[in-house]
């Protein structure tokens, strides 16, 4: 038997759960420099069409069901 307790495996998710959240805070950061440096209106529709592309992934509609 597993002698982790309750509070300590909530405790462990939260901080992972704040790591992640910081780690994508920062992609987003670096993400939106790239798109905002764009000149133009339809390379900035491009790069923001790439950044949203992901999410529609197959594996990640369907994956959790």
């Amino acid at each position: 038997m597993s002698s982790v307790t309750l509070t300590t495996a909530v405790l462990i998710s939260l901080v992972r759960s704040v790591l992640v959240a910081l780690v994508g805070l920062g992609a987003v950061a670096i993400l939106e420099r790239w798109i905002a440096s764009s000149r133009s209106r339809t390379t900035r529709q491009i790069r923001t069409a790439l950044a949203i592309a992901p999410f529609f992934v197959p594996e990640l509609l369907i994956g959790f069901h």
